[in-house]
């Protein structure tokens, strides 16, 4: 009579995503290793210390912040620091360098694995010097391209 009852109770179709829904909400994730939970009286002690304790240190950091920052007094120092930034705008010339030097690491940096146009491995004519999928990826000197 049990092997009966378990072999249509095998045929019947389950249903994981309610049985994992069951599993969660009897509270069974809850069973598992933890520290030991405070009493409430302690735990709102606790809380309460973290909220000042936080409070005190962004309030110290604040007054510490406009206590050190001394306006100039001298006209001189803030004209040359101007200066300096007015320079460094001007001399600024934006990412054009760095895309300009990563698209040329793709092509022009690749060491050639064999001479000619055709490929001796695979027969290919005209194709990529360096063999693209190496190591899995598209890549060239170690940098994944995109296509």
């Amino acid at each position: 009579m049990i092997r009966l009852h378990t072999f249509i109770s095998n045929l019947k179709p389950r249903f994981y995503g309610t049985d994992m829904f069951k599993k969660f909400a009897s509270g069974s994730v809850q069973k598992q290793p933890s520290p030991r939970k405070l009493p409430l009286k302690d735990q709102l002690e606790f809380e309460a210390l973290i909220k000042k304790a936080n409070a005190d240190i962004i309030f110290e950091e604040y007054n510490e912040k406009l206590n050190t920052d001394e306006p100039l007094q001298n006209t001189k120092e803030l004209e040359a620091i101007i200066a300096q930034r007015q320079e460094q705008i001007k001399n600024f010339k934006g990412l054009e360098e760095v895309k300009s030097s990563t698209s040329k690491t793709f092509s022009t940096n690749t060491i050639p694995e064999f001479e000619g146009n055709v490929n001796p491995k695979t027969g290919e004519i005209n194709g990529p010097k360096q063999d693209p999928l190496k190591y899995g990826d598209w890549s060239y000197n170690g940098r994944v391209t995109d296509f």
